[in-house]
């Protein structure tokens, strides 16, 4: 079965790409004729420790092991911009090679502290997520682990514009913190970019 979004563009061709770029020129986004529009998943990951409380991701000191996104940097070039849609959570029992990581989408029901904890999202220094609880994630839930598990779809697409900055803190409300080593929190953006 193909995704939603695939059987739009069947039904309209071009039709996402002009309302993403009347989108950006409404944003005033400096556009280069010369990028592609493309869907695009960004992920970024880190490993986490007995103990810890939050996690920032998307920031910070970049680490191409942990991420897709290519630039050297968190940072993106001046004419890359994407828009999200939908933001997907993972847990998954490794920290030392996120490539090769078992990635479970959704909550992890073998530790409360991941499943008592919320999200917030900041771009460009404005607030847009705060306190999302992480069993948002599991609101769509169908029999396997597609593209509906673990996946909170936003009502309000967030513009991330080249040159500005994304944040994502993950923190649990669970007094002590995570209670496992070897535990690596993960998110992706899913939207639609200029590459």
């Amino acid at each position: 079965m193909l995704p939603k979004e695939i059987i739009r563009r069947f039904l309209n061709p071009g039709a996402l790409e002009k309302e993403f770029i009347n989108y950006l020129e409404k944003s005033k986004a400096p556009i280069n004729q010369d990028k592609t529009i493309a869907t695009q998943v960004l992920y970024d990951a880190r490993p986490t420790g007995v103990g810890e409380t939050s996690v920032t991701l998307f920031t910070g000191n970049y680490n191409q092991a942990q991420t897709n996104i290519d630039t050297g940097s968190y940072v993106r070039p001046e004419s890359e911009h994407f828009l999200i849609y939908g933001i997907r959570f993972y847990v998954a029992n490794d920290t030392n090679d996120v490539d090769q990581a078992t990635w479970l989408r959704g909550e992890y029901n073998q530790l409360p502290s991941i499943n008592n904890s919320v999200f917030s999202l900041v771009c460009n220094s404005v607030q847009y997520l705060k306190n999302v609880p992480i069993d948002q994630f599991n609101q769509d839930l169908i029999a396997s682990e597609n593209e509906g598990r673990g996946t909170l779809w936003i009502d309000e697409p967030i513009l991330w514009e080249g040159q500005t900055e994304l944040s994502i803190q993950w923190r649990t409300l669970t007094p002590g913190g995570i209670e496992a080593d070897d535990i690596s929190i993960r998110f992706d953006l899913v939207g639609i970019g200029l590459i």
